[in-house]
């Protein structure tokens, strides 16, 4: 009977010497690696196919630094904030996001891609009553003639100036006790700039692992829309 196959074991660098054994005992057909790991050399010399993460950002923060503006863009919402009198209403935009993932994208045309919104009457507030104070995790939007006893939100364009894999495992697995290590930022692949770059990148990586049989491509700019909370990360 057919004991082997249908099984992929996770590796990673350091398992050169347990790998044969590991890979007898279970059986296992095909090697991988996961998120922040890299392959172990001993991979090119197993009768075994060999599974590949390619993450698109991963190792070329060159790029993402070198053009901002192809920077992932979400869109998110704030809290809902009441009008305790009529007048000026301050809405903070990131009380409930986490501030080193996401951050509002105040280089925008705020006034067409940003809505204030009365949700008592469902109404979008038109941009010359309200305006943009602040940036970052201070950044806020002012009412100037808000209604006592509405609720009142304000969405907006907010750029990813993190990864969010590569958020959750830095803070899962304490990279940030291991030199090298950097909060990466991602960039979209809808811009033909850095399309064109992901490709060659691409290209590149797939001559230089010759031993690899699938690439696991990923990391687009859809991403999951995995945004978290400001008390979700504390």
């Amino acid at each position: 009977m057919n004991v082997a196959g249908r099984l992929t074991l996770p590796v990673q660098q350091g398992m050169d010497e347990p790998l044969r054994a590991l890979l007898e005992r279970f059986g296992a057909d095909a090697v991988r690696n996961s998120d922040g790991t890299e392959l172990p050399e001993v991979v090119k010399e197993l009768a075994t196919k060999v599974y590949a993460t390619y993450f698109v950002a991963r190792r070329d923060q060159e790029w993402a630094l070198a053009h901002p503006e192809q920077a992932t863009r979400v869109y998110l919402m704030s809290p809902r904030v009441p009008a305790t009198s009529d007048g000026e209403l301050v809405i903070p935009l990131m009380s409930e996001w986490f501030a080193e993932q996401v951050s509002p994208d105040t280089s925008c045309d705020v006034a067409r891609w940003w809505q204030p919104i009365d949700r008592s009457t469902g109404a979008v507030i038109p941009p010359e009553r309200w305006r943009v104070r602040g940036e970052g995790a201070g950044c806020e939007v002012v009412l100037d003639d808000a209604t006592f006893g509405h609720v009142y939100t304000g969405s907006f364009l907010a750029i990813q100036t993190w990864d969010s894999t590569q958020m959750h495992n830095y803070l899962t697995n304490g990279w940030e006790n291991e030199p090298g290590r950097v909060k990466e930022r991602p960039y979209d692949v809808r811009h033909e700039d850095t399309w064109q770059h992901a490709r060659a990148a691409l290209g590149e990586w797939l001559t230089e692992h010759p031993e690899v049989d699938v690439v696991r491509f990923t990391t687009f700019f859809y991403h999951f829309t995995l945004v978290y909370g400001a008390r979700d990360c504390c």
